[in-house]
C-alpha cells in the first residue's frame, strides 16, 4: 500500500487490527484490479487473531494511537470500525481507494480534517470532499481525498478522481463490481482476510516476479471456522506448465522451511499439513488446523519477535 493509505488504515483500521465486516463487492467500482480485505466479526470471534490483536494493543505506544483517536474523530476503532477495504484499477502511485464503514461522529471528524494542513472542500452533487495534504514539509508529501459515501461509509484516496468513482457506485451512477468477477467470489464462511487481483500478466504490474507476470489470477483467504483456522490461496497461472513449475517451487520451500525447523516438531507438522496441488493452470495452496495449534505457533513466532533486549 502506499504510504498515505497505509497513514489513513492505521487512523481508522489497524487500531481495531483491521476491523471490517463482510466483503461487499457492491462498493467497489467494475474496473477494479485488486482488493484488500478483512471482516471484523470474523475475527473477533477468531481465538488466534484475538490474541494477537491483545497483545498488539498491549503495547503502550499503540494504546495511546487508539486514545487519539478516540478523543479527535469520537471513534472507538475496537467497537465502533465495522470495514476496511482496499481496491484498485491498477497499481499506479496514487491509484489506491480505501473504504471504512464506522460508526463516527461525522462533525467530530469534519472539524479534525479542517485543522489538518491545506484543508479545502469540494462540492460533488450530495457529497462534500474534503482535500488535505498528508506529511505536509516531509519527504513523501501528498494531497488525500475523503468523503462520506453514505451513512456509515467513508471513501478515501490520493486522487479525487478515483474516490469519486468509488462514489458514483455507491450512489449507484456506476456499475459495480461484476458478478462473476474474480474479485467478487464469495468467501469461505469464517474469512477474516480476503485479498485478491486479477491481470497479473499485464505490463503496469510492479512486481518483478517470474510467477506473477506468468499468472492471471491471485486469491488469498485466511479465517476461522468451527475453532478451525484455515488458509486458502489460489493461483491461476498462464499454462499447466507454469502451474507445475510454481507447485514445484513451492514444495521446495516447504522443504527448506522443515529442514530449518528440524527441531521444531510443532512447525514441522504445519509445514506437514499444508495442502499443495495444481488443476489445470490452477496451482491451490491450503492449511487447516485446530485454533489452539494455530495459536501456540502465532505466540512462539510473536515471542521470537519482541524478546526483550538483554542488558549489559
Amino acid at each position: 500500500m502506499k504510504a498515505c493509505l497505509v497513514s489513513l488504515a492505521l487512523t481508522f483500521g489497524l487500531a481495531g487490527w483491521l476491523s471490517a465486516g463482510p466483503l461487499d463487492p457492491a462498493e467497489i467500482p467494475a474496473g477494479a484490479r485488486w482488493l484488500v480485505h478483512v471482516d471484523s466479526d470474523a475475527a473477533r470471534k477468531s481465538k488466534a487473531v484475538d490474541a494477537v490483536r491483545q497483545a498488539w494493543m498491549g503495547q503502550e505506544r499503540v494504546r495511546k494511537h487508539i486514545e487519539k483517536v478516540r478523543d479527535v474523530v469520537g471513534l472507538d476503532p475496537s467497537r465502533d470500525l465495522h470495514s476496511v477495504t482496499f481496491c484498485g484499477s491498477g497499481f499506479a502511485r496514487g491509484s489506491t481507494v480505501v473504504i471504512v464503514r464506522a460508526e463516527v461522529n461525522l462533525l467530530r471528524l469534519a472539524g479534525y480534517m479542517k485543522k489538518l494542513p491545506e484543508h479545502g472542500t469540494e462540492s460533488y452533487r450530495d457529497h462534500q470532499l474534503h482535500r488535505w495534504t498528508q506529511g505536509k514539509g516531509r519527504k513523501h508529501e501528498h494531497t488525500v481525498t475523503g468523503a462520506v459515501g453514505k451513512p456509515g461509509v467513508l471513501v478515501f484516496g490520493r486522487n479525487p478522481e478515483r474516490v469519486k468513482a468509488v462514489l458514483d457506485v455507491l450512489d449507484g451512477r456506476a456499475p459495480k463490481l461484476a458478478d462473476d468477477s474474480p474479485l467478487a467470489a464469495a468467501v469461505l464462511p469464517g474469512t477474516v482476510f480476503a485479498a485478491r487481483a486479477i491481470g497479473l500478466s499485464r505490463d503496469d504490474v510492479p512486481f518483478k516476479s517470474p510467477v506473477v507476470r506468468l499468472s492471471q489470477q491471485l486469491s488469498v483467504l485466511g479465517g476461522e471456522k468451527d475453532a478451525q483456522i484455515f488458509v486458502r490461496a489460489k493461483l491461476v497461472t498462464n499454462s499447466e506448465e507454469v502451474a507445475g513449475q510454481v507447485r514445484d517451487v513451492i514444495e521446495g520451500f516447504r522443504a527448506m522451511a522443515k529442514l530449518g525447523h528440524e527441531d521444531d516438531e510443532e512447525t514441522k507438522k504445519f509445514f506437514d499439513s499444508m495442502d499443495i496441488g495444481t488443476e489445470g493452470r490452477e496451482v491451490t495452496v491450503g492449511w487447516r488446523g485446530p485454533d489452539t495449534e494455530a495459536l501456540k505457533l502465532i505466540v512462539k513466532e510473536w515471542m521470537k519477535r519482541h524478546k526483550p533486549k538483554r542488558k549489559h
